[in-house]
């Protein structure tokens, strides 16, 4: 191990890296596995109760990223960004648009496959009133679902089974 860094204090930060240049593309902390079953970094949480965060983030930029995941291989079943819950009660990706004003989205999702698609919803449960993707406006002037094709192909296809 390289680097052990240990903290018994109440608050306070155990490790702390900056890159202190105000231009040019700068890196405070970089890890690299070359493991096939590796992990570059790995955050872990372990008190059981409040609210806790094994990862945040913050960017001040206007044209920011908090978050990118990025998976280079051209082929296979790659994931940029991967959220998993065990709680019957969880959400697996909780996104939010919180500014009043604008032209915002909660999730912006595209596909660039000549075959793809932007958003896929997939509930797996064999029983109960489950639903791929439902869709709630809580303004009366809004609405619920909106679907649009401005290349003139189906607005709207439905199946009910195969």
């Amino acid at each position: 191990m390289a680097v052990d860094a240990q903290s018994s204090a109440s608050a306070g930060q155990t490790l702390r890296v900056r890159a202190l240049s105000s231009s040019g593309p700068t890196i405070a902390a970089y890890a690299i596995d070359a493991s096939a079953a590796g992990t570059a970094v790995l955050a872990e949480e372990s008190a059981t109760t409040g609210n806790t965060y094994g990862l945040r983030t913050k960017v001040a930029s206007s044209s920011g990223t908090g978050i990118w995941g990025l998976a280079l291989a051209n082929s296979g079943s790659t994931i940029g960004v991967r959220a998993d819950v065990a709680s019957s009660a969880g959400i697996g990706l909780y996104a939010r648009a919180y500014s009043p004003f604008g032209n915002s989205f909660g999730v912006y999702a595209q596909s660039s496959s000549d075959s793809g698609t932007g958003v896929f919803g997939l509930s797996l449960a064999s029983s109960g009133p489950t639903m791929g993707i439902r869709g709630e406006s809580r303004s009366p002037a809004g609405t619920g679902g909106l679907f649009d094709n401005p290349a003139g192909g189906k607005i709207l296809s439905g199946q009910a089974a195969g």
